[in-house]
């Protein structure tokens, strides 16, 4: 059964990690849209419209039936972030790498019926845009961010979620792409030795 409270330590465990770790059951048990992918912002969008719908809506898709590119257009005072989406987007969570000053009570989704949560860790600024009560960002050319004061900075992860809670695997400016594996190699020469 889900309730309000697992919405609200899954929201907390984006923006604080270290504070609101999961523990191994609570881990396992965060494929809420049962995808393969734990704890990801389509698991949030879809924990809110089972627990404000009383069940999931629609037909869920696939992430092959969604393609998504994001672009940022820096301005005078601010940088603009904007997807380009064949679907409402119900959530996204951006991680920026930026050691800029930028003022977290500033940031604004231009879909003012969405929830903004942000929080600053050294220089990692995580930022989690999602409906509370299911609202959803519109398809096509959008802007979902707006942050005065960024100038210098790196994207270092986003995740967005359809409104029906599928993870849209994201096209980064620049060619940039997020890594989808990591590999451990044996460290050499071995210090340790």
């Amino acid at each position: 059964a889900y309730e309000i409270s697992d919405i609200i330590y899954l929201t907390n465990f984006f923006i604080y990690p270290a504070q609101y770790p999961f523990n191994a059951l609570q881990y396992a048990n965060s494929d809420v849209n049962y995808d393969g992918m734990l704890a990801t912002v389509a698991d949030l969008v879809r924990l809110v419209n089972i627990v404000v719908n009383g069940a999931a809506t629609g037909a869920k898709l696939t992430a092959d039936d969604v393609n998504v590119s994001v672009v940022c257009e820096p301005e005078a005072d601010a940088v603009e972030f904007s997807y380009d989406a064949q679907s409402e987007i119900g959530g996204l969570l951006l991680t920026l790498e930026t050691a800029d000053q930028i003022n977290l009570d500033e940031l604004r989704c231009p879909a003012s019926d969405m929830t903004v949560l942000s929080c600053r860790d050294g220089n990692r600024v995580r930022v989690l845009v999602y409906g509370a009560t299911g609202e959803t960002m519109p398809s096509g050319a959008q802007c979902f961010l707006r942050a005065a004061g960024l100038k210098d900075y790196r994207i270092a992860a986003l995740e967005l979620s359809t409104a029906d809670g599928t993870y849209i695997p994201v096209k980064l400016p620049d060619g940039e792409s997020l890594p989808i594996g990591y590999t451990l190699d044996q460290n050499y020469p071995n210090p340790f030795n």
